[in-house]
């Protein structure tokens, strides 16, 4: 198989956006098969993420071309992505006059790299897969504080959609990253169970060690609330329950902080300050690749997470099963995250600030050390589902 998949987010770009073409694109190679990743160059990762993420290194047989788009702050959104998408039209099809593929693969978001993609496949006889990382338009608008503002944001999301379902409707199949954003895809795109196919993120095992080989030292004495990724993003007030509540618990005797891994967050410090906290309750260790982040997040005795997204689940659950420890996840009780986290005996779902202090407390208590007896990470690794993706490409092969 001769693939081109389309990653503007990709190595050395180590956030979250990279790993699932990354570990991909290492799988496939290492299968023997011809894998080149036409991805963002270095100039344009660094404006738009800075250089503090760019350490992961692009996988060996892979051959990474590079294109560039404007950084384009400042500009209203639709413009500034009508501009980047002319700008990945103009350079992809002048890879392709002298390159040739038997499939393309199309990772979103961003989403300016689907607003040409019919036509350029139609004119050099490319089938295409578009692999929905996140939904992009089909999520809900973000609330604004203003009428003007939310009808902005409206017709932002209307018009993503509708450049979506164009491109999916067109292409060979559809992957999602799980069932609720199957479902949610097939009612918006119309589009029949049979072209859509959910492959899980997974936990990254070609670059990980077998599961429980990492012990937590002995040398540490306090209690480790470990945190991989952004934190008091997507739900500021829920981070802020986590923060309360291990300072509550340190006020009451217990040497407890919450080891965080990931982008710095000024709202962070200004929150614990606002709040009167004991800054000792937040480590912060920064970006770090994946390999090194998940070594350091196996010294927690607990993991947390916050989450709200209605149908997704987020790529950092399955690190979080794969190191098998107590996990503490400050969500909605009704979204699918909830939901397909339930299943863990040892995961408790707060939706309160008194909730996580009460769920802490079991664990210590009880000594829970695991998330659930008997469990096997291995089910859940990217190995597996790329495995699963292996076959899907080959069956759609010009």
């Amino acid at each position: 198989m001769k693939l081109l998949i389309v990653s503007p987010y990709y190595a050395p770009y180590s956030r979250v956006g990279s790993v699932r073409m990354v570990s991909l694109s290492r799988y496939l190679a290492k299968k023997g098969h011809s894998v080149t990743v036409f991805a963002l160059d270095e100039k344009s990762l660094k404006e738009e993420a800075g250089s503090e993420c760019l350490n992961s290194p692009v996988p060996e047989n892979v051959t990474a071309v590079r294109f560039s788009v404007i950084n384009g702050k400042g500009l209203h959104y639709i413009k500034r992505e009508r501009i980047r998408a002319e700008e990945f039209r103009r350079q992809l099809e002048a890879y392709l006059q002298t390159n040739t593929f038997d499939l393309m693969l199309v990772s979103c978001g961003p989403f300016y790299t689907i607003h040409h993609i019919k036509k350029i496949s139609q004119k050099y006889s490319l089938p295409y897969i578009i692999d929905y990382r996140d939904l992009g338009g089909l999520n809900a608008p973000p609330s604004a504080s203003s009428l003007l503002l939310r009808m902005k944001n409206r017709a932002v999301a209307y018009w993503e959609a509708s450049r979506e379902k164009q491109c999916a409707k067109s292409a060979a199949h559809l992957v999602v990253v799980c069932p609720g954003d199957q479902k949610k895809t097939q009612s918006a795109f119309h589009i029949p169970p049979s072209a859509i196919t959910t492959i899980y993120n997974g936990y990254d095992d070609s670059v990980l060690p077998p599961p429980n080989t990492w012990r937590r030292s002995d040398a540490v004495s306090c209690v480790r609330v470990g945190y991989f990724g952004k934190f008091m993003v997507y739900s500021p007030q829920r981070g802020g329950w986590l923060l309360e509540a291990l300072d509550t618990l340190r006020r009451q005797g217990t040497d407890i902080a919450l080891h965080h891994i990931g982008a710095p967050n000024p709202l962070i410090g200004e929150y614990i300050r606002k709040q009167r906290l004991d800054p000792a309750v937040y480590i912060g260790y920064g970006d770090m690749d994946y390999p090194k982040g998940m070594e350091a997040l196996s010294q927690s005795d607990i993991l947390a997470s916050e989450y709200v997204h209605p149908t997704g689940l987020g790529t950092k659950v399955f690190d979080y099963i794969y190191l098998n420890r107590p996990i503490i996840s400050i969500s909605p009780p009704e979204i699918y995250y909830s939901k397909f986290l339930s299943q863990f005996e040892n995961c408790f779902i707060c939706n309160s600030k008194e909730e996580i202090q009460q769920a802490v407390s079991r664990i210590l208590n009880d000594q829970l050390s695991t998330l659930s007896p008997g469990l096997q990470p291995e089910n859940y690794s990217r190995g597996r589902q790329n495995q699963r993706y292996e076959k899907l490409l080959n069956t759609h092969l010009k």
